[in-house]
């Protein structure tokens, strides 16, 4: 198995529940001026002495072991989540992050603000901006800048698919929505939120993943792209 994904930082230690134990993990901050990465896999395990138990990570090229409780480390999952362990369910923040796999086009409490968003405008084909057809939430949203598109584009009658690189306002006006491409106006299937992982739920049990101790790569408020494989 093998999956990919982005999380917002949170410039503390964060549990990345996957749902498996990975063989091998790689991690980027993809929005840092200064270029992080880290890369662990099973065989840091037998590290002498520990040294870099927990991978290494890399600051503009340049490697540095991680020791114990510095880096990576295997979870195995089945924790009872509370106000107490996870601090914060709040968009972005958290200790236990889970999948987020919602399609928030019609959800009214954190994507559109009434109805559903359904429909694209492209309104200025040089520039890959647009808009949509209703507003989305003016507070606590999770649509914004790295939401992922699906549109039917009327055209080519082709399912094609964007990120969102910038947005204005609440996106239902002219020009509003910056997207990775151009695509024509068009039918939408489904808006992602900005991140893969969100806050588990309190009540809920996390599943398997890595714990993640390192805090220079996971600076608060910077995307965080990883890879996990099995």
């Amino acid at each position: 198995m093998r999956v990919t994904g982005v999380f917002n930082g949170t410039a503390a230690a964060v549990y990345l529940c996957v749902g498996f134990r990975p063989r091998k993990v790689y991690l980027k901050n993809v929005e840092n001026s200064t270029e992080y990465e880290l890369r662990w896999d099973l065989g840091h395990l037998r590290a002498q002495a520990t040294a870099c138990a927990e991978g290494w990570l890399y600051t503009n090229g340049v490697p540095a072991p991680l020791t114990v409780a510095a880096g990576v480390r295997l979870y195995e999952g089945g924790e009872l989540l509370t106000s107490t362990n996870q601090t914060s369910v709040a968009y972005g923040e958290g200790v236990f992050l889970g999948w987020d796999l919602a399609d928030y086009r019609a959800n009214n409490t954190y994507g559109a603000s009434s109805g559903a968003i359904d429909t694209w405008t492209l309104d200025t084909l040089a520039n890959r901006t647009g808009h949509w057809n209703v507003a989305k939430v003016a507070s606590g949203n999770r649509i914004g800048a790295g939401s992922r598109l699906r549109i039917l584009e009327t055209s080519s009658g082709q399912e094609k698919i964007a990120g969102i690189s910038a947005i204005t306002s609440d996106g239902e006006a002219t020009d509003e929505l910056t997207l990775t491409r151009a695509i024509g106006s068009g039918k939408i299937r489904f808006v992602s939120g900005m991140y893969d992982m969100a806050p588990i739920a309190i009540g809920k049990r996390t599943s398997e993943g890595i714990y993640l101790a390192d805090t220079t790569l996971n600076a608060n408020d910077n995307t965080i792209y990883f890879e996990m494989e099995d």
